[in-house]
């Protein structure tokens, strides 16, 4: 999770926003235009979270690059966005209701489990187990 603070618009209409720290962060179009952001348009201050995957590269000419003596495909890293927020609270209002779910579950299962029958102990060697 971070905040973009700058950033700027590829020729694609993707978008490599910064952070504070310079790390860049590649966009898509698709989750830019989910804030209403447009190729072009001044993209700050907004808040994102992301991952890193592995990218295959490419030539001048468009095709795949691959290591001349593995002859693997050569990848790099990349961090990207997987969701974009308008702001800092908005992201951890999501990332709080989707821990909130595992919650929720673990007090399911323990108040079946209670409704059952079991003992504490079954219930807390089920619970460690499960969750």
């Amino acid at each position: 999770m971070t905040d973009i603070t700058s950033g700027k618009w590829s020729e694609k209409g993707n978008f490599t926003g910064k952070d504070i720290t310079g790390e860049k962060i590649f966009i898509s179009k698709d989750l830019m235009a989910s804030l209403g952001f447009q190729p072009g348009d001044n993209a700050k201050d907004f808040s994102c979270a992301y991952t890193h995957n592995l990218i295959g590269q490419l030539d001048e000419k468009g095709n795949e690059k691959v290591d001349s003596i593995t002859g693997e495909p050569v990848k790099s890293l990349r961090i990207e966005a997987t969701a974009i927020f308008d702001s800092a609270d908005a992201m951890h209002d999501a990332f709080a209701s989707r821990d909130s779910h595992a919650f929720r579950v673990r007090a399911k299962v323990e108040a079946q489990a209670k409704s059952a029958g079991l003992t504490e102990s079954a219930i807390n060697s089920l619970l460690s187990v499960a969750f």
